[in-house]
């Protein structure tokens, strides 16, 4: 009996482990978005998967804040087929990640536990990429990102740097008295 249970654990072991790998499409061993762009890419063009590791284009994340919106904008010369990254905000970001706008054909996925958020989108037609994909929270609600992955089109992984600007709103000083001067 204790052989046969010690087999069962060694064969849920196995099949966990294969399940995982299962979805490792580029096999880089890791799970993400770039597996879910080759997906697309082998289902709709019969392309193989990116498994030779080329350098795709570079890519910045921009993460800018003021009083009434944060945005976080993607941008990459060679387009963009997919990302994902994990988000810490300091309220309820729901509503924000329910309004994003992306154009048709991509799908947009989220999950939440407590005030993380993980979010995940790609272009599933496979001929809907962005150069430059804007997404807007309203208020000061985003603190961090991080775990951040992009995909090209093809398929490659985007090596992306991270800036982060801060608006502040100037005070507008009005006159108490406004005076009308004759034009010259």
């Amino acid at each position: 009996l204790l052989d046969h249970l010690q087999s069962n654990e060694e064969d849920e072991t196995a099949i966990s482990q294969c399940h995982e790998q299962s979805g490792n499409i580029n096999a880089d061993n890791n799970v993400n978005i770039i597996d879910v762009v080759n997906l697309v890419n082998m289902l709709l063009f019969s392309r193989g998967s990116s498994n030779d590791f080329a350098e795709a284009e570079d890519g910045i994340i921009s993460f800018a804040t003021n009083a009434i919106h944060d945005n976080i904008i993607l941008e990459s010369k060679g387009g963009i087929a997919g990302f994902q990254f994990n988000v810490l905000a300091n309220t309820d970001i729901l509503k924000s990640l329910e309004d994003l706008s992306l154009p048709d054909g991509w799908s947009v996925s989220y999950s939440s536990l407590g005030d993380n958020y993980k979010i995940l989108a790609y272009d599933q037609t496979g001929n809907s990429s962005l150069k430059k994909i804007d997404l807007n929270f309203k208020g000061q609600s985003i603190v961090d990102i991080s775990d951040v992955v992009v995909s090209d089109p093809a398929g490659y992984e985007i090596v992306t740097s991270m800036h982060k600007v801060e608006y502040q709103a100037e005070n507008i000083s009005l006159p108490n008295r406004p005076e009308i001067q004759k034009l010259y």
